[in-house]
Parts: C-alpha cells; sequence; structure tokens
C-alpha cells in the first residue's frame, strides 16, 4: 500500500473517531477479505490496532483490528 493511500485511510479512520461517524473496514483475512462496519473507538498506531465499535442496539460488541491488516477505509 502506497503511502497516499494509507493517508486517505488515516483520514477516515480519524474523523470515525472524531465525530462517531461510522464507517467501513476493510480487512485482509488469509482466505477472503472481510468488511465491518462500526465507529472506531481507539487507533493505537504503537500496538497496531484498532478498536471498532460495532454494537447493535443496547449490547456493547468491539472488534479489535490490527492496522496493518486494513486494506481499505470508507465512510458508511
Amino acid at each position: 500500500m502506497d503511502e497516499q493511500e494509507w493517508e486517505l485511510i488515516a483520514q477516515v479512520l480519524y474523523e470515525s473517531r472524531a465525530y462517531t461517524l461510522p464507517c467501513t473496514v476493510t480487512i485482509f483475512e488469509v482466505y477472503e477479505d472481510r468488511q465491518v462496519t462500526g465507529v472506531v473507538e481507539r487507533i493505537d498506531t504503537a500496538g497496531d490496532r484498532l478498536l471498532l465499535d460495532i454494537s447493535a442496539g443496547e449490547a456493547r460488541d468491539i472488534e479489535r483490528i490490527k492496522l496493518s491488516d486494513v486494506l481499505k477505509a470508507e465512510r458508511s
């Protein structure tokens, strides 16, 4: 992934965190990439992880994602 693509991903993730906006993240998986939609709860670049709140209703559900596995991020 080139630097410009990573800057676009970072922008979407930071806006989701700052304004509690939902975003869809495409994650690398060995057999098939997958998409997860939610609001960014935390970005930890030093620890190479992203916490995405994918809650539905009252149950809180946090998806832990390796930043290095993120292929794409889009506003939902």
